[in-house]
């Protein structure tokens, strides 16, 4: 009998794609399961001088963008979310979303696992 490993997806929201700590979980990732899939959301060009002069005209996830995220992430098992201080309210709302709409899949916060 053939073990069928959860379905992973591991999903970066963050200025830019550098990652770096993200990436080396992904590789621990595909270690145990190669099906793991990976996903970045840029939510800006951190890398852009316009972007620090003009902070008000940083490009943004709307609505669609954050559902369509969450569509595609919510029928995964196991969802792994990295991001920083300033986009965490971006993936609150996605794993908001999953939450309501996924079958499979249980989001925990660490304040509820401590």
């Amino acid at each position: 009998m053939v073990k069928r490993l959860p379905s992973t997806k591991l999903l970066a929201v963050e200025s830019g794609i550098s990652a770096l700590g993200f990436r080396k979980i992904i590789s621990i990732a595909r270690a145990l399961n190669p099906e793991s899939e990976v996903y970045f959301f840029p939510v800006d060009n951190l890398y852009s001088f316009k972007s620090h002069i003009f902070p008000s005209e940083k490009p943004a996830l709307d609505t669609e963008d954050i559902d369509a995220i969450a569509r595609e992430l919510s029928n995964g098992v196991l969802v792994c979310f990295s991001s920083m201080s300033a986009t965490a309210g971006y993936v609150e709302k996605i794993a908001h979303i999953i939450k309501g709409t996924s079958k499979y899949c249980a989001i925990y916060k660490e304040s509820d696992i401590a």
